[in-house]
């Protein structure tokens, strides 16, 4: 589920990058240029391709909310699932380098190593969901910079401006079931939930042995 999901979310990455790419490059000077008598069929081009940008834009939103939903609890759970075998090989290889129990050290440090494909899973999917909440976010950016830079129509300065108003109310955030987000945040969430539950767990097997 991990898997497929990081792929789902690279070609929405792409299909970002294309929108914002392609308002970049919207022509507004040299549709202004043109003789009078074309300005008003360039003008509603513009106005034309402006839409069907934000259109594009919205369905991918809709996209990603969909997406989120769908493979939302599957990812939780299997994100609870790696976080506890981490702790539990994790304590047996600390267990088995201090020698607090008799047992065989090199079975619980193998027993121990944690999944390294099971890290670069969630290395490449968080890394994936930070780049693709960054390209959105900078589609109002792009928008602004279009407007700053260059002097339009009235309609196209209009139309900008609706497009840059209403992808505030837009915003997409991926998380796994509404309960943890699925950014680079999720990794210094695990990093610190497996620290916490080793050092109580650790203490504890202290406090059993001297007793």
């Amino acid at each position: 589920m991990i898997i497929q999901f990081t792929i789902l979310l690279r070609k929405i990455c792409k299909r970002f990058k294309s929108i914002n790419s392609a308002i970049s490059k919207l022509d507004i000077r040299s549709k202004l240029n043109a003789s009078e008598k074309n300005v008003s069929l360039l003008t509603e081009l513009a106005i034309f391709e402006i839409r069907t940008i934000k259109f594009a834009f919205i369905e991918l939103c809709e996209i990603c909310q969909d997406s989120t939903d769908f493979y939302g609890l599957p990812i939780l759970i299997s994100i609870i699932h790696y976080v506890l075998i981490s702790i539990i090989r994790l304590y047996f290889v600390i267990l088995a380098l201090l020698q607090i129990k008799e047992s065989d050290n090199m079975l619980y440090v193998c027993a121990g190593v944690v999944n390294r494909s099971i890290i670069f899973l969630l290395v490449v999917l968080t890394s994936t969901v930070t780049k693709t909440t960054n390209e959105s976010n900078n589609t109002g950016k792009v928008i602004n910079l279009l407007m700053d830079q260059c002097s339009m129509d009235q309609k196209i300065e209009k139309q900008l401006a609706k497009f840059s108003s209403d992808i505030l109310h837009l915003k997409i955030e991926f998380t796994a079931y509404e309960v943890i987000p699925l950014d680079r945040r999720l990794l210094a969430m695990i990093v610190g939930t497996v620290a916490t539950y080793l050092v109580i767990v650790i203490q504890f097997s202290f406090g059993t042995a001297s007793n």
